[in-house]
């Protein structure tokens, strides 16, 4: 099982969003996306980082129909965003599996509450759950 080494991200992350979906696999595009969450969650300041990591693994359990209401932190740093289906205004997330990074990137504790995996830790949980997605 091959880990990601920083270099490598940003090299792949240089290549324009529409090539990006157009070359890369489901498997690529699955690994990318939980890996912008980590980064966005981990740029966070100390504070919202573990409202928004509360929030993350409480969409994870409940994903239908999120809303600001019930989900202010993730509204307020883009992690679900509202759009126009059927003319009508519905709140989304902002990736198509955002329910999945609270079991792939958050860890709990009693004494620590929420917090990000380490990068290592999260890069091998994000392996193993990329081994287990069938290939096309």
């Amino acid at each position: 099982m091959a880990i990601l080494i920083p270099q490598e991200v940003i090299v792949s992350q240089a290549v324009s969003p529409k090539a990006d979906t157009e070359v890369l696999s489901p498997q690529q595009r699955y690994q990318k996306e939980m890996e912008s969450i980590w980064e966005r969650v981990n740029q966070l300041p100390d504070g919202q980082n573990r409202v928004v990591l509360h929030q993350l693994v409480q969409f994870g359990k409940i994903p239908l129909h999120p809303s600001p209401q019930e989900f202010p932190a993730l509204a307020t740093h883009g992690f679900i965003v509202e759009q126009a289906v059927d003319s009508q205004s519905v709140w989304q997330p902002s990736t198509p599996h955002l329910e999945d990074f609270g079991r792939l990137g958050i860890s709990s504790s009693f004494e620590d509450g929420y917090a990000l995996y380490p990068r290592q830790v999260f890069q091998i949980n994000l392996q193993a759950k990329i081994q287990m997605m069938p290939r096309a």
